[in-house]
């Protein structure tokens, strides 16, 4: 007996080692992705082999068959102890991705509420300022705001003064803007569905510049203007004249 407890012993050892050897790999890999205490737990559950090795001691009758049977608990072991700790790694990973994951949507989130923010606010100084501008040029504070300049009548008279239409080309006002630096960007050209033709968020309107240089902004009946263009007719008492540029 003492032979075969001799191979038994030679054949555990080996088998541990093998186990631990085995183990270690994974134990690497689970280290470099979590610190999860399973994961550490279940590298050690190699141990279990012994008590395994011990019960073939006793039910092995011959050399071959203990070292057979040996071999047959080092391989299940191996196998079940990789197959659950290669578990655990796949969890501690998935788990990982889902915290990046919930990581980054709260990231993008305050981002838009930051930047939300930051425009709301962007847009309220913005109203304020064209707000102040546009008081310093109203000429009629009691203008009836029911109505607005339209086709049919032709002449309005809004806070700024009478409003009058023209329907012109604007390629020559826009390039003067352009030169004075209102860009493309911040202040493209277009025309909005009333007919009104813009720059950027403003009217394009015609004033005296003496009284209103390019660039100065007036309340309309249709909406806040941009001083781009003039006329000579805005003399005497039509000096406050405001000339809206549309397509009708």
């Amino acid at each position: 007996m003492r032979r075969n407890n001799s191979i038994i012993g030679t054949v555990a050892l080996t088998g541990a080692a093998l186990m631990i050897a085995g183990m270690t790999a994974f134990a690497s890999d689970a280290s470099s992705i979590s610190g999860n205490r399973e994961i550490t737990a279940a590298i050690n559950t190699a141990e279990v082999s012994i008590d395994a090795l011990r019960a073939v001691e006793v039910g092995a009758g011959t050399e071959s068959a203990v070292i057979e049977q040996t071999g047959l608990v080092i391989r299940d072991t191996l196998k079940s102890n990789v197959k659950y700790t290669s578990s655990l790694i796949k969890q501690a990973k998935k788990a990982d991705e889902k915290q990046k994951a919930e990581a980054k949507k709260e990231a993008e989130a305050k981002k838009k509420a930051e930047a939300k923010k930051k425009a709301k606010e962007e847009a309220e100084k913005k109203a304020k300022a064209e707000q102040a501008a546009t008081a310093a040029n109203t000429v009629n504070a009691d203008w009836d705001k029911s109505g607005r300049l339209n086709t049919f009548s032709g002449v309005y008279y809004g806070p700024s003064g009478k409003e009058t239409y023209y329907n012109l080309d604007m390629g020559g006002v826009v390039s003067i803007m352009r030169g004075m630096g209102y860009s493309e960007d911040d202040y493209p050209y277009w025309v909005r569905e009333d007919g009104c033709k813009m720059l950027g968020d403003y009217i394009i309107v015609a004033c005296n510049l003496d009284i209103r240089p390019r660039g100065t902004l007036i309340a309309t009946s249709l909406g806040t203007g941009i001083v781009c263009d003039t006329s000579p007719v805005f003399v005497g008492g039509n000096a406050t004249q405001v000339d809206v540029a549309v397509n009708w």
